[in-house]
């Protein structure tokens, strides 16, 4: 149940379907947590990652704000997945696990001439956003998550 004088936010990940087996994606995630709202008589605004209408999540999200200077590290990166993939056990098995895409963000920024104490941040989970060396945090992909995160910010909360 609502809180009298509160609001209630969701950002979560849209996945996909081939991701979360036919119940991710933007359109059915969004259905999904509206009916759970309805159900638990919530009232919320949501967003979901990547930009609230496509199928994605919060990586995608932040491989879409890479520095374009760095963008090679992910065309490595690439690579060496479809290395990885191209080896096989004699039943045609994959013999090596691909990393996923948080691994793959983590890899991008990891591998940036950055300073022990910002070295120290990232194994901490810090992704160090706030270097735009590394990030484009005035790409147009984060303008429909500004704007709800702008709205929330501006929006009195009334008793």
């Amino acid at each position: 149940m609502d809180e009298p004088g509160y609001k209630n936010y969701i950002i979560f990940d849209a996945d996909s379907e081939v991701k979360c087996k036919n119940t991710g994606s933007c359109k059915k995630r969004k259905t999904t947590i509206e009916e759970k709202g309805k159900e638990l008589a919530v009232d919320f605004e949501l967003f979901l990652f990547p930009n609230d209408e496509d199928d994605g999540d919060v990586e995608l999200l932040w491989e879409k704000v890479i520095n374009r200077n760095h963008s090679r590290v992910l065309i490595y990166f690439e690579s060496f997945e479809t290395c990885l993939k191209q080896h096989k056990d004699d039943n045609g098995s994959l013999i090596y696990k691909t990393p996923n895409q948080k691994n793959k963000i983590y890899t991008y920024i990891s591998s940036q001439k950055i300073s022990n104490k910002e070295r120290t941040k990232l194994s901490a989970g810090g992704f160090i956003f706030e270097k735009s060396e590394y990030w484009d945090l005035d790409c147009e992909y984060l303008t429909t998550l500004k704007d709800f995160l702008r709205k929330i910010l501006n929006e009195p909360v009334s008793a």
